[in-house]
Formats: C-alpha cells, sequence, structure tokens
C-alpha cells in the first residue's frame, strides 16, 4: 500500500513538473517539417558570423572571439581565440559528425566537450528537419517541439516578429539548457545566451560581425 501511494505521489508530481514547463502551450498538430519552414539562425548562405563571447564554467572563465563559418551545405566550422589570437577550441559540424580538431586541454574531457556539442548543435539546428515535430501555440509563440537523443527541444518563434527567441532543451521532465536569442539585426540575433540548470555553464554571445 506504501509503495501504491508513493507511485501515486511520484505520478503527480511529475505531472505538476511538466505542466508547469509548458501548461500554455496548446497542441496544433505533429507533422514532418518542410525544409524551409523554420529561418535556421546560421543558414548555408551564412558565410563567416562573428560574436564576442563569454564562456563562464565553474569558477574558470574564457572570453575572445567565435567564429561560425559555412563550409559547405550542412558543414559548419565553429572557432574560438582569445583577443590576442590564442586558440582555444576549433569544432566541425557536419549533419550528426563532430569533429574536435583542437581543444584547450582544460576543456578537453569529454563531458565538456559532449556538453559544447549539444550546446552548439542547438542553435546550428543540425537535422532539424529530419524527423516529425509536435506543433504547439500560446498567445505570442508558436512552438516546435523535436525529440532528438533522448531530449525534447522546444524552438519558440515570436509570430508578430516571425524571430526565433527561445530554445529549451530537456531531459525528461528536468529542464538542462535555456537559450535566449535577443535583439535580431539583419536577421540575425546580436545576443545569445546559453543557461545551463544543472552545471554551472553560462556562454554569452554578442554580436560583432556579419
Amino acid at each position: 500500500m506504501k509503495n501504491f501511494l508513493f507511485s501515486c505521489f511520484l505520478i503527480l508530481l511529475l505531472s505538476s513538473c511538466s505542466i508547469s514547463f509548458h501548461g500554455n502551450l496548446h497542441k496544433i498538430e505533429k507533422r514532418q517539417l518542410n525544409p524551409n519552414e523554420i529561418k535556421f539562425i546560421f543558414g548555408n548562405d551564412s558565410n563567416k558570423i562573428l560574436f564576442k563571447t563569454q564562456i563562464d564554467l565553474y569558477d574558470n572563465n574564457f572570453s575572445g572571439l567565435l567564429f561560425v563559418k559555412s563550409i559547405k551545405e550542412n558543414n559548419k566550422k565553429i572557432v574560438l581565440v582569445t583577443e590576442l589570437g590564442i586558440k582555444i577550441f576549433e569544432f566541425e559540424f557536419h549533419d550528426d559528425e563532430f569533429e574536435v580538431h583542437y581543444c584547450l586541454e582544460m576543456l578537453n574531457k569529454k563531458a565538456i566537450l559532449k556538453t559544447l556539442e549539444k550546446d552548439l548543435r542547438l542553435i546550428l539546428m543540425n537535422n532539424m528537419v529530419s524527423g516529425k515535430a509536435k506543433i504547439l501555440e500560446d498567445e505570442n509563440n508558436l512552438v516546435y517541439k523535436l525529440k532528438k537523443n533522448k531530449r525534447n527541444n522546444y524552438y519558440h518563434i515570436n509570430t508578430k516578429a516571425d524571430k526565433l527567441v527561445l530554445i529549451e532543451s530537456l531531459s525528461g521532465i528536468f529542464k538542462k539548457v535555456t537559450i535566449e536569442l535577443k535583439d535580431y539585426k539583419d536577421d540575425y540575433p546580436e545576443k545569445i545566451n546559453i543557461l545551463h540548470h544543472n552545471i554551472k555553464l553560462n556562454i554569452k554571445l554578442k554580436l560583432i560581425e556579419i
């Protein structure tokens, strides 16, 4: 009996947590996304974009310039260097492939690299149209919910501005990452803030050059 009551309590707790995150969203439909339905932040026509970057990882701080460069279709290279030109990392993304060309020893840990890969994939939006999406809405946003590697990723499009303003990544009911996209300029967000909820990792990007 105690086990039954505990199970009921747990189900209610998990349900209430889930509702509290996205209880205001109403499902419209579930279907395959069209290739051009969501405008990618870094499309294949984005030759090179430069951000001033601050990474706070526990008690370590890294700052410098982050380059996002399109090499070919669905192939992006991301490089972070200090303002003195010292390379911190150089990554390459191609569909589901992730290649580390270089990484500073302090960051060159399996768990850290995996976290950075997931974060950057969320904004690169790799293979977003490869599976079906649940399409939801609230008063201000159209929301695309996609499942990727056992996570539920929510892409919030502000319907008035037709801009991607928020990305959320959840594992089960637990929110792992929130990404805010603000102050658009020429279809690119001038500010991208990546906030982790389970580890002390925050990344701030400020657009310098397109």
